[in-house]
């Protein structure tokens, strides 16, 4: 079981990564390990997870989650995104 975050994208002149995880328990724990607020889960259709900015990646890294990349994680990275998918598309626990 672990957390995961993928790669940094850029959005309105911030870079952005996502957090997922193997379960939502797991989810929410590395969240509040790294000082995230429940209100900033995204519980969507199309993956569970927190939106992370770069400096909170890397401290979700720091504390054991693995970073992904679409060039050498490409299996592993659909993996988690269809794990996040249908966490999202579950009835919602609490955060």
């Amino acid at each position: 079981m672990a957390a995961y975050v993928d790669e940094l994208w850029l959005r309105n002149g911030r870079r952005w990564a996502h957090l997922m995880a193997d379960t939502t328990g797991e989810l929410h724990a590395m969240a509040r390990a790294i000082g995230l607020p429940s209100r900033a889960y995204h519980h969507l259709p199309s993956g569970a997870h927190y939106d992370l900015d770069a400096p909170l990646r890397d401290r979700a890294i720091e504390l054991g989650a693995i970073a992904l990349t679409r060039r050498d994680d490409r299996a592993r990275l659909h993996q988690v995104i269809a794990t996040a998918r249908a966490q999202g598309r579950a009835p919602r626990g609490p955060a």
